[in-house]
């Protein structure tokens, strides 16, 4: 509900609060993830996708998390490389 309202911050410290309580829940981390992206903190959102891959490899949502993720870090720091 958070993310939908665009509350990106509000929904990573809920988030957290839910993997503190339940670390074993892939979507947890997937949803975190989408929320650091949304806040352009790409490697929190790579490590997040990442961690919700360990507990379910066949998750895709966390799968494409990660590669947004990924992609946006490529392209945000393609200037700075050029």
């Amino acid at each position: 509900m958070l993310c939908a309202e665009k509350h990106f911050t509000a929904a990573i410290d809920g988030y957290t609060r839910a993997v503190d309580l339940n670390p074993a829940n892939a979507i947890y981390y997937s949803n975190r993830a989408f929320a650091h992206i949304k806040l352009e903190n790409y490697g929190s959102a790579i490590a997040d996708a990442t961690k919700a891959l360990e507990i379910d490899p066949k998750f895709v949502k966390a799968r494409a998390e990660r590669g947004r993720g990924a992609g946006e870090q490529i392209v945000h720091l393609a200037p700075v490389v050029s």
